[in-house]
């Protein structure tokens, strides 16, 4: 039977040594676990990174309004859940904004113009990040994937300028920017503002972030192979990235990638080079496919990629280790190349996430479907239970515990997934 999801709830499952499932335990779970919000406070968006998850949630207050706060769990260390202390939570705790946060309203959606589509807020191997509704960004978690930020930025509250950031700061921003979404990779950061302009700082192995060396960078930096476009989705990998812009109409469009070649990961074909600049993936233009998301693999090795179309059509690229790719074996594809649409039971999917060794994609009716390496539980099929390193889907599978309810959205870490169910989902 299906878990009824009486009211808008996040679920969470796979590896949990640190308590980044969020059910106030430390015990893999195979199946779909409830994380344990303070009671009220009803989540609207959800991010998985390395051992540890973000929730943006909202609570309706007794006069009358509303209140928004962002909540962590799992591993503390670098400071990462940026609860003001490096400690682990083993149940969600309020990260440590220290003012009256206000998150957007349509949180994860695309502005009026149908411009910019993302997460509010992204959770990346040591660090996060979150957008408010004024349109400031604020990071926190380990110093070296923020660049140079804590130094140039006032930290909410004080921290050493040596240390880790272990709560909120603002990043800054030219006069006049306006951040509408973030995503954190590897030791680095990209974020779009409401113009559709794309600015990256951090570490730039590999090239990823798009500047045409790589080189770090200290502060948020200007995307200049982008500025003729407008960009509306962006997602960072372990060492690769993918944005995706829009087209005259202001819905799906290009899709642009930087960083690491070395697995066919960037969808190029043969010549496995890395990107040091925005580079469009031309087969995908060919075939006349209208991008409105992509996401890229978050573990060292073995890269993958997924791209969600504007009709609903999901292809993947890169490593096919374990499955990920979804095609029925573990070939590697160095172009992309369409799931058939059957394995998603002729359902139309409006999101894709890669975790390192596993992928997901969530259908307009709220199917959730995941596929790749199940070891640690990470699928959230039953299969996997005493079936720790064997266990694997080499094409999407529903996940049967959700079929009950509405998923609204799901992020996918190497170890771990978690979903965002809404109201009226029974």
């Amino acid at each position: 039977a299906g878990l009824a999801i009486m009211a808008a709830a996040a679920f969470a499952w796979g590896f949990n040594k640190y308590g980044q499932l969020g059910n106030g335990e430390t015990v893999n779970a195979e199946l779909p676990q409830r994380v344990k919000l303070p009671k009220g406070w009803v989540p609207t968006d959800i991010s998985c990174g390395a051992h540890f998850t973000l929730i943006a949630a909202k609570l309706k207050t007794k006069q009358g309004g509303e209140r928004s706060a962002v909540f962590s769990c799992g591993w503390g260390k670098h400071g990462r859940l940026g609860t003001g202390t490096e400690d682990d939570q083993k149940v969600p705790k309020e990260v440590a904004f220290g003012f009256t946060l206000h998150l957007p309203q349509n949180s994860g959606e695309a502005d009026k113009g149908g411009r910019v589509s993302g997460a509010i807020i992204s959770a990346g191997h040591w660090h996060a990040a979150c957008v408010t509704e004024d349109g400031q960004l604020l990071a926190w978690g380990y110093k070296k994937s923020l660049g140079g930020a804590g130094g140039a930025a006032k930290p909410v509250p004080e921290v050493p300028a040596t240390a880790n950031v272990v709560a909120p700061l603002r990043i800054p921003f030219p006069d006049g920017v306006s951040i509408k979404t973030v995503s954190c990779g590897f030791n680095y950061t990209y974020c779009v503002s409401s113009e559709g302009l794309c600015y990256s700082w951090g570490c730039g192995n590999h090239g990823v972030l798009g500047h045409g060396d790589l080189n770090d960078r200290l502060l948020p930096t200007l995307v200049d192979g982008l500025k003729e476009e407008v960009v509306r989705h962006v997602d960072c990998g372990f060492s690769h990235a993918t944005l995706v812009s829009s087209n005259a109409s202001g819905s799906g469009g290009k899709v642009f990638v930087t960083g690491s070649g070395e697995t066919g990961a960037l969808g190029l074909g043969s010549n496995r080079t890395n990107r040091l600049v925005p580079t469009v993936i031309p087969s995908l233009l060919d075939r006349g496919v209208c991008a409105v998301s992509a996401s890229c693999s978050k573990g060292e090795h073995h890269a993958h990629t997924l791209v969600c179309s504007e009709d609903g059509r999901v292809f993947s690229f890169g490593d096919g280790y374990k499955g990920k790719l979804g095609h029925g074996d573990q070939e590697s594809h160095d172009i992309p190349k369409p799931i058939e649409a059957e394995h998603f039971l002729g359902r139309r999917v409006v999101s894709v996430s890669c975790g390192g060794i596993h992928s997901s994609a969530v259908t307009e009716d709220g199917s959730l479907f995941t596929w790749g390496c199940g070891s640690d539980g990470r699928l959230g099929h039953p299969e996997a239970k005493g079936h720790r390193y064997l266990f694997r889907s080499d094409i999407p599978r529903r996940v049967e515990l959700l079929s009950s309810s509405k998923v609204m959205q799901a992020s996918c870490s190497y170890y771990h997934t978690a979903v965002v169910c809404r109201e009226g989902s029974y």
